[in-house]
């Protein structure tokens, strides 16, 4: 697995973003146009005490924090996939913590800025083009984003592929056997839901 190989999947993911956006535009400006105001209002509420949330989880804590929290976060999505983790791929994921552009601050006035555009677009939920609206509004989140926070994304993408290419060259045979297992099952899976 190769740094070029993860930009060949990023790419491909993206693309996929794309078309699945295209296709479920339809349906989902059909539904959205159907909420009332106090449905709208209801989702908003929500979506502030997730902020209020991350808030207290992601930004008001000290960078050491931020980072150990960083670094509890990958090994639970790493484990999630290999099992268990070796010491020298917990170290390598320290590694990559202790060199990530933290974005707390930046992604919760982000979010903020995103729910603010989201529930204007909201507001022309009966309008001709909304269909059109809202699929342009899923296609580019990152306008949004100020070039700061963008930048700070790209550099821990960056970072992300290394870890990533790292941690499947550190790969046990127990690790690797997990892998496949997991694959398999997720493959199975979207077998049965395309089948239905």
């Amino acid at each position: 697995l190769t740094v070029q190989d993860l930009d060949s999947y990023e790419a491909d993911l993206r693309a996929m973003y794309s078309q699945l956006v295209h296709q479920l535009s339809p349906a989902a400006a059909k539904l959205l146009s159907t909420l009332n105001i106090t449905q709208i209002e209801q989702f908003m509420t929500a979506l502030e005490q997730r902020n209020r949330e991350f808030y207290e989880e992601r930004v008001a804590i000290s960078e050491r924090a931020q980072r150990a929290y960083r670094v509890k976060q990958m090994l639970e999505q790493i484990e999630r996939w290999l099992g268990e983790v070796t010491p020298r791929q917990r170290q390598r994921v320290e590694s990559w913590a202790a060199t990530l552009e933290l974005s707390s601050a930046e992604t919760l006035a982000f979010r903020q800025h995103w729910q603010k555009a989201f529930r204007a677009l909201l507001q022309q939920r009966q309008v001709a083009d909304f269909q059109r609206q809202l699929r342009d509004f899923a296609l580019a989140p990152e306008a949004l984003q100020t070039s700061a926070l963008r930048l700070k994304r790209q550099h821990n993408l960056q970072l992300f592929k290394l870890l990533l290419r790292d941690i499947y060259g550190q790969l046990n045979s127990g690790q690797q056997q997990y892998l496949d297992n997991r694959l398999q099952t997720l493959s199975g899976d979207f077998i049965e839901l395309a089948a239905q």
